[in-house]
């Protein structure tokens, strides 16, 4: 089935399925987290291509106060403001996010 992609100011491709994941994590993620910002993290990237079609993938979503937040760039995403670090940009530029089995990967 084929699957709406939109690509971020950033460079992120991402799918349509993988933003309303977000979304909804960032609303009920927003509550324990009073005026802090949410942070996307790259941890770790192995570009090795799994059966199912995904990569190697570790990830956060970390909540910084405002000042230490805005250190990347930010992309408006269910009505919030979401940050990505400068190594998740330059480690997810091009690539696809998407969900597997509920959980955000690469293809």
């Amino acid at each position: 089935m084929p699957r709406h992609l939109q690509r971020l100011r950033n460079g992120i491709i991402v799918t349509a399925e993988f933003l309303a994941w977000l979304e909804q994590t960032l609303e009920q993620e927003a509550a324990r987290h009073p005026g802090k910002q949410p942070v996307f993290e790259c941890l770790r990237f192995h570009p090795d291509s799994r059966p199912d079609g995904t990569e190697s993938f570790w990830w956060q979503l970390e909540w910084h106060p405002p000042a230490a937040a805005g250190h990347g760039v930010s992309e408006p995403i269910g009505g919030r403001t979401l940050w990505f670090t400068r190594a998740a940009r330059h480690t997810l530029r091009d690539r696809c996010l998407d969900l597997h089995e509920g959980q955000p990967c690469l293809r």
